[in-house]
């Protein structure tokens, strides 16, 4: 008689597969001889966008070197972990997944915004992986572009860590937010406060940090409130310690159209930065990009590129087309009408076994389409302000001034404000 349990859920069959590991994790192995690691902090809500990082990472990756991949997670699904962990098959590549409940249980830590506590557990970096020689970091909202191996033969000589400049802060404390400035002084105590670095890519000297470093940067993290949280920390504790990566390494885009932050870096670094984006070798998609715009608003070529490779693709897709608005009985009337057009206009009898096909017609769909729904969404939100008695008739003039606005390729709000104010829009009355 067989007594193995038969799963009753599908999450029950990945379980089966994927065993549950619920005590302290400790010194991590290395799976190769050289004792390199990149670690990444994932949660399940942050699954589907860190295979992106993965794809393009083992894309990039050579032959003539071994990447030993951990991620980090409280509440990955098991599921997810099973895609994660086969999206490779390569021998010298390997993707394991550690579950640090254990270890963070008894810490509190202070977020904000669109931030988790995941962030923070690159502080445990030293401790877990004490029997590796260098470890590269890197958020899971990053693609990268070229093989990330180069960053393990950076000469960190005594540093702690190497990581580039963050040039959203240094722009702030160059004019552009002179509160970051005075944060950085009187909050962090900086000695050099505009020597601020991004820890969205950085490489830990594991052995420099582990025999200099007395401090345990969780505890640490549990008695303060920082504006950037554990960046912050690593920072102000590392000050002085830190290395310079090139500014290719984290190239940050920008999160709001049209304006560039980094306009406002120093001559000399303005320069590197824009030369960076030419041929960046990691792109940086930070401040939320992925679940808080409907489309990514910068660099999205490196996004798309890798995206439609990914199995949580139309996943992605659909969380990125969603039109997001004010909840109201007269809008959601809207909304449902734009889906109902959406899926009869454009996907008709599709079959959804042929789950491949109908894949890369959504992304051709969005990839020639994009700005009509960045449109659509833009009206959306400007009509609600113009005075209309009828609600046809507003949905009527929503539509002529989406096609003109097409047109005229008028891509940016003070555009169409503009365009609302002036004599044309008595053409549509």
């Amino acid at each position: 008689m067989n007594n193995k349990i038969k799963p009753k859920t599908l999450e029950d069959f990945y379980k089966s597969i994927e065993k549950d590991n619920n005590s302290i994790i400790s010194d991590i192995e290395p799976v190769f001889n050289e004792k390199y690691a990149v670690c990444i902090s994932v949660s399940d809500f942050y699954a589907k966008y860190a295979s992106l990082l993965l794809i393009s990472l083992i894309q990039n990756s050579s032959s003539e070197h071994n990447y030993d991949i951990v991620i980090l997670t409280t509440d990955m699904s098991h599921e997810n972990q099973f895609i994660l962990k086969t999206l490779t098959d390569k021998t010298n590549i390997k993707i394991r997944i550690f579950n640090i409940n254990e270890n963070i249980k008894n810490f509190t830590f202070y977020t904000w915004a669109h931030f988790t506590q995941n962030t923070y557990y690159r502080l445990s970096i030293p401790k877990l992986f004490c029997l590796y020689t260098k470890v590269l970091y890197l958020d899971s909202d990053v693609i990268v572009n070229r093989d990330v191996h180069e960053l393990f033969q950076f000469d960190l000589g005594e540093n702690f860590l190497a990581a580039v400049k963050d040039t959203h802060v240094m722009s702030y404390c160059n004019g552009l937010n002179t509160e970051q400035l005075e944060y950085n002084i009187n909050v962090l105590k900086l000695e050099y406060p505009k020597n601020y670095f991004q820890m969205g890519v950085a490489v830990f000297n594991i052995k420099a940090i582990n025999t200099k470093y007395m401090k345990d940067l969780l505890k640490i993290a549990t008695t303060v409130e920082y504006k950037w949280l554990d960046q912050d920390i690593l920072n102000t504790e590392f000050h002085n310690k830190i290395s310079e990566l090139p500014i290719e390494w984290n190239v940050m885009i920008k999160n709001k159209e049209p304006y560039i932050d980094e306009y406002y870096l120093p001559d000399e670094y303005r320069e590197k930065y824009y030369e960076a984006r030419k041929n960046p070798a990691i792109i940086h998609f930070c401040g939320g990009v992925y679940y808080r715009f409907p489309f990514v608003p910068d660099m999205k070529r490196y996004f798309w590129k890798f995206a439609i490779q990914s199995p949580y693709f139309e996943e992605i897709l659909t969380q990125m087309i969603a039109i997001k608005m004010p909840t109201s009985e007269l809008q959601n009337k809207e909304l449902e009408c734009l889906r109902q057009e959406f899926q009869k206009t454009h996907f008709p009898n599709i079959n959804t076994h042929f789950a491949e096909n109908e894949r890369k017609m959504l992304f051709l769909f969005v990839s020639n389409h994009k700005f009509r729904f960045i449109v659509r969404k833009t009206c959306f939100k400007i009509l609600k302000h113009i005075r209309f008695r009828d609600w046809k008739e507003k949905y009527s003039k929503k539509y002529a001034i989406e096609d003109f606005l097409i047109k005229e390729s008028q891509n940016t709000v003070s555009n169409i404000y503009a365009f609302l104010n002036s004599d044309k829009i008595s053409t549509l009355k």
